[in-house]
């Protein structure tokens, strides 16, 4: 899959509405907390992110939680495309695997369910199930971007 061709499938997803921003806002720290909690308990986490990358992981659910707050809000599946690009490459780079991308966003969905309300929930599991559905693509392009 080209970049081209992802970005026309980002077009496809909508921007959450003003609610559902705001109560992703006011709950990302619990989320956050809860996300850092749940993934560095598991017992098998460093073998999908490299020995001693726990605090790195952290900052990436740090900002992944602030990126995708602003990015649903005002959406622009460019910049949306593009950064998620980055993000794995970035990562990738770093020792992370294909698997803890696919364990972390599984466990924000499983989150966001728990803890906001239906209608945000269902705004904002697009973003997820679009990056979840092309993440092997997403690895590809990056893989002949180099």
């Amino acid at each position: 899959m080209t970049r081209e061709e992802l970005l026309q499938q980002a077009r496809k997803i909508e921007s959450v509405s003003e609610e559902t921003s705001a109560e992703m806002k006011n709950n990302s720290e619990l989320l956050l907390s809860l996300i850092n909690k749940n993934l560095s308990e598991r017992n098998d986490i460093e073998k999908y992110i490299g020995t001693g990358s726990i605090q790195m992981m952290k900052i990436n659910h740090k900002n992944h939680i602030e990126f995708m707050s602003s990015v649903m809000s005002e959406y622009d599946p460019n910049v949306f495309s593009e950064t998620v690009l980055w993000a794995v490459r970035t990562y990738m780079a770093r020792g992370f695997k294909k698997e803890y991308w696919q364990i972390q966003l599984n466990e924000w969905l499983r989150l966001f369910k728990e803890n906001l309300s239906e209608k945000a929930f269902r705004e904002i599991s697009p973003f997820y199930t679009f990056i979840l559905n092309n993440l092997d693509n997403i690895v590809e392009t990056n893989e002949d971007d180099s």
